[in-house]
């Protein structure tokens, strides 16, 4: 073979060396920017696909804060609303042993209590919502990618006196809610449903007509039916506070045969009562007198012991009322929380899964990258050391021309 001074490792070692430079470049961005610019296009294509889920669900959990906002809110409006509540009960509580001057004092406090309720209900609002005047019956909140996958906040409606109603007035309403042909009132389930969104006073409208409602009034037997009702489910209310609210109501129930009660009688027996055209002692008739139960604003005058009854039923009514719309809301509020905790955690695992596909592993990188320079450190090695082996055939040619 004939001698030669060619190097046969300078072309391999010059594509290895480049090789490994280029590679070096592309793991150098990588542990700058934190993306893995190395990323096949499978792994690109499922990260990023997976990025835009997060990004999305992202947005979803950021909207939640609209609904905990509005909830927030509405939660101290009631708080003060229950605090000017107990105030007024403890105002008409302590009526009885007053005089009539100091009595006319504590009744412009009360009528002064109404109103700050009343401002307080109107000045519940949020993003242009009435929280508490029916602004707020339905949000539905989406909490996952899935349209369907929402979380249902309802307020009750207080506005328009709908807050002050007797006890009497509310626990019908409960029992007519749950069945249409309670009442001839409402046509239909549809109907009723939209007065219950609405927090319709279902006896007064069904007693007088308008709400939802498109039926007959009610009838008296079917009042009579519920009022039989309401009292086996909550007997406490005909108790002899009830008398004194509705004196000639209990009058001429008392002139049927077997001289019933509001505890005792039977629905016929309240039926006649009804339809008696008899004055009580009080100078109303039957009807009326008990029908003033059932509507809303019901008048909380201090003047007699049936105003003062009335006045705190109306109250202590109310405060029962918003305390069970506290409880309510705070149980929307945990379904609500529940929801947005699940969906953060599923953002945890959507970004930490697409991360595993488009960032930068530094411990591997970092590795790769020094594996790298060495390779090239040692290409370059080889390089050297192979151009000795020419520098000593050439030594033996300058001694052998000598």
């Amino acid at each position: 073979m004939p001698l030669t001074l060619t190097n046969d490792l300078t072309g391999l070692v010059s594509r290895e060396v480049s090789a490994a430079s280029r590679e070096v470049g592309t793991l150098g961005e990588s542990l700058v920017s934190g993306d893995n610019m190395n990323v096949e296009v499978v792994d690109a294509y499922l990260g990023n696909s997976l990025r835009d889920r997060e990004f999305f669900l992202g947005a979803i959990a950021q909207s939640t804060s609209y609904s905990v906002n509005a909830v927030n809110i509405t939660e101290n409006y009631l708080n003060s609303i229950s605090s000017f509540l107990q105030k007024g009960i403890i105002t008409i509580a302590t009526v009885g042993v007053l005089s009539d001057d100091k009595v006319a004092v504590l009744q412009k406090h009360i009528n002064s209590i109404r109103t700050q309720i009343d401002i307080l209900i109107d000045s519940a609002k949020f993003d242009g919502k009435e929280l508490l005047g029916g602004g707020a019956k339905e949000i539905n909140v989406q909490v996952g990618v899935d349209a369907s996958s929402t979380q249902k906040i309802s307020i009750r409606n207080i506005g328009n006196n709908r807050i002050y109603r007797t006890s009497l007035a509310h626990a019908v309403n409960e029992w007519l809610a749950q069945d249409f042909t309670r009442t001839t009132h409402y046509a239909n389930q549809a109907e009723l449903t939209l007065a219950i969104q609405d927090n319709e006073n279902l006896i007064s409208h069904s007693a007088v007509g308008g709400g939802s409602g498109t039926g007959a009034l009610i009838t008296v037997p079917q009042i009579g039916d519920a009022l039989v009702a309401v009292r086996t489910l909550k007997p406490a209310l005909f108790s002899d506070g009830l008398s004194f609210m509705i004196p000639d109501f209990t009058y001429i129930l008392s002139q049927e045969a077997g001289a019933p009660t509001l505890s005792t009688a039977t629905s016929i027996q309240l039926q006649a009562a009804m339809n008696s055209l008899v004055a009580g002692p009080f100078g109303n008739l039957a009807q009326p007198d008990l029908f003033n139960m059932f509507h809303n604003a019901v008048a909380t005058s201090l003047v007699t012991v049936k105003d003062r009854t009335i006045a705190l039923d109306v109250f202590q009514s109310a405060l029962t009322n918003i305390r069970g719309e506290q409880a309510r809301l705070r149980t929307q509020k945990t379904s609500l929380f529940e929801a947005i905790d699940a969906l953060r955690a599923t953002i945890n695992v959507t970004e930490k899964t697409a991360n595993s596909y488009t960032k930068t592993d530094y411990v591997l990188t970092a590795q790769e990258y020094s594996q790298l320079i060495r390779q090239i450190v040692a290409s370059v090695t080889a390089l050297q050391a192979a151009n000795k082996i020419p520098e000593s055939a050439q030594r033996l040619v300058d001694s052998l021309a000598r």
